[in-house]
């Protein structure tokens, strides 16, 4: 399961260097979870996740690629 190796503050894009794989009795675990480091790729954080908190698909999100008030041409 991958936890969080440190405090993650909400808006910080996730490295891999912000993750560790540890085993954990998955039954105890409400929720679904990330097995790999892949998943993470190129994520942010929608929360604050504290340090060896399992992290969950609804814990990241994808970075804007467009801004308000961008100009597309």
């Amino acid at each position: 399961v991958l936890v969080a190796a440190r405090q993650i503050i909400k808006g910080e894009t996730i490295h891999p260097t912000d993750m560790k794989i540890v085993s954990l009795d998955v039954n105890q675990l409400p929720h679904v979870y990330l097995k790999n480091i892949d998943q993470t790729h190129h994520k942010i954080a929608k929360q604050n996740i504290q340090s060896g908190a399992p992290l969950k698909p609804e814990d990241l999100t994808n970075p804007e690629l467009i801004h308000h008030g961008d100009i597309i041409t």
